[in-house]
């Protein structure tokens, strides 16, 4: 007798990692001769479980409603889940399967069932659940096929192709001399007052050293503040399109995003109204990011003020991640979420801002962020800090601090190039149908996939904008990343933060994939 599994398969339709899935399920079920009842949900109809597993689509979850498997579902995770739970299984037929009800991811990934000795050692539900970082492996492909010689246009990943202050290389090359022990888990005391000090010019608020936390980049200060800030359970507003960590940095604190949706007719500017609508029970915290990465909107100075009130008469923890506050083009700025609410004469002690120099410096690859918070806030994360990094790297904190104090006009010359590649790169992207907005901040092209959507590209049908990226990769060598990655499908983000030569081959690849392209109700091709 053979052994009955039933299994749930949260999808959604036109997916191809979800359609891959499913054929990996059905193929590895019928390989060990196991019958299996396979219930297919659609996310996209349950509001709820939209907003809970929209970056952890495909989701694998067992009768009892336990999650076993997440995005990235691969053959060998189903093989051994397979494995697991058919020699768990009673034998014989099981003739009324029906959909369990839906579950908690973080409760599932909290329950273990037996290990199976037949399946080997297996990695925990958490280690199942964490999605690697979207853009870091469309990156880390596109970098491998350069390596093996294809001329592939890495417009996915966020880093700025400009170099560093002369001042930071230098003060890092002296400090593979003379800082070469551990530094303090908040930070060298040095890089402290010298962000305390700039934090104190750009804000135009007393700034005091035991206010900053220095950590590995902003986004491990970020997974810090999630896990002082919040508790288990805990319900955080993330307005969308949202940087793709700040979800799964929730998740695994325990905490539940809360979406907060913006519209392209408002320039994806996130509004008071908005927010408001989904403050409820168990709602904690805010993370706000003006300029937006992927939209590069700034949320208007007004709207940014009254959802600081509503934060505030709410009791809600502010995160403000503003790691793009200096790149701002077009004449705009991006007020500091401390200066609006200094101004209006807030409390501060809700309000934590992050930032960097990653972006601001393009030292992406030295790992130095930074928060400013409240003392109690630095002090609980570097408690948190000291168990996990240490600190971050002394010579490298040497190099930031060497750029807050002299940047040799980098962010101004930045700012400036960033600006001319901004306007020709997108007025060639709307020039050829793919509508875009023109981006107030940081250096990403949001653009509309709509013109390759229901279209085949090179003889493959593209209903999703992933199905779209991974064409435009496999046939253009263009990488960029898809608007999945940021909870908004049918768009596209693409960095011009490269030299304008690759931006505008990049335009003549796009309108060469375009043109060939052919509708796949009639296959006729793009007028």
């Amino acid at each position: 007798m053979t052994a009955a599994l039933r299994l749930t398969l949260y999808r959604r339709p036109g997916c191809s990692l979800c359609d891959e899935a499913e054929r990996l399920l059905e193929a590895e079920a019928a390989r060990q001769g196991v019958a299996l009842s396979l219930v297919r949900v659609d996310i996209d109809a349950d509001p709820e479980r939209l907003a809970r597993f929209l970056l952890a689509i495909p989701v694998v979850a067992d009768a009892e409603g336990n999650v076993r498997l997440q995005a990235p579902v691969d053959a060998a995770g189903v093989r051994a889940l397979i494995t697991e739970l058919a020699s768990e299984a009673p034998h014989g037929p099981r003739p009324h399967l029906s959909p369990h009800p839906g579950m908690e991811v973080a409760a599932s990934m909290a329950s273990h069932a037996p290990e199976s000795a037949a399946s080997g050692p297996r990695l925990s539900r958490r280690a199942a659940g964490i999605p690697g970082s979207p853009t870091v492996a469309l990156d880390a492909r596109a970098k491998a096929m350069l390596a093996a010689g294809e001329q592939v246009l890495n417009l996915a990943v966020g880093e700025p192709d400009l170099p560093p202050p002369a001042a930071a290389l230098e003060a890092a090359r002296r400090g593979l001399e003379r800082a070469t022990k551990y530094a303090p888990p908040a930070g060298r005391p040095e890089l402290r007052r010298a962000v305390a000090a700039a934090a104190e010019r750009e804000h135009g608020v007393a700034t005091t050293p035991d206010m900053v936390l220095v950590g590995v980049g902003g986004k491990q200060v970020l997974y810090s503040l999630f896990h002082v800030l919040f508790d288990p359970g805990d319900r955080v507003l993330v307005p969308v399109p949202y940087w793709v960590s700040y979800p799964d940095q929730l998740r695994l604190a325990g905490c539940e995003s809360v979406f907060v949706p913006t519209r392209p007719e408002d320039g994806w500017r996130l509004t008071a109204a908005a927010v408001a609508a989904r403050i409820g029970p168990g709602v904690r915290g805010i993370v706000l990011n003006s300029p937006n990465n992927p939209t590069g909107a700034i949320v208007d100075e007004g709207e940014f003020t009254a959802i600081l009130d509503l934060c505030r008469r709410h009791d809600l923890w502010v995160v403000s991640d503003e790691i793009y506050g200096v790149l701002t083009y077009g004449g705009r700025t991006a007020p500091s979420a401390r200066t609006l609410a200094a101004r209006a004469g807030m409390d501060l002690r809700r309000v934590v801002v992050v930032d960097g120099a990653s972006k601001k410096f393009a030292m992406t690859g030295f790992r130095v962020g930074w928060a400013i918070a409240p003392p109690d806030v630095v002090e609980a994360a570097a408690r948190l800090q000291s168990q996990v990094t240490s600190s971050a790297a002394a010579p490298c904190q040497l190099a930031a601090e060497a750029a807050l104090a002299d940047d040799g006009g980098s962010v101004a010359h930045m700012r400036q190039v960033y600006e001319e590649r901004r306007d020709r790169f997108v007025a060639g992207l709307n020039a050829l149908g793919l509508a875009t907005p023109l981006p107030d901040g940081a250096f990403y092209a949001w653009c509309s996939a709509a013109p390759f959507l229901g279209r085949s590209v090179a003889g493959v049908p593209c209903f999703s904008t992933e199905q779209v990226a991974a064409r435009l990769l496999d046939v253009a060598r263009i990488a960029c990343v898809p608007g999945e990655a940021f909870g908004q499908p049918g768009y596209l983000r693409m960095s011009f933060a490269n030299p304008q030569e690759v931006l505008d081959l990049a335009l003549a690849r796009l309108g060469e994939v375009l043109a060939a392209t052919t509708d796949v109700a009639t296959g006729t091709t793009a007028s």
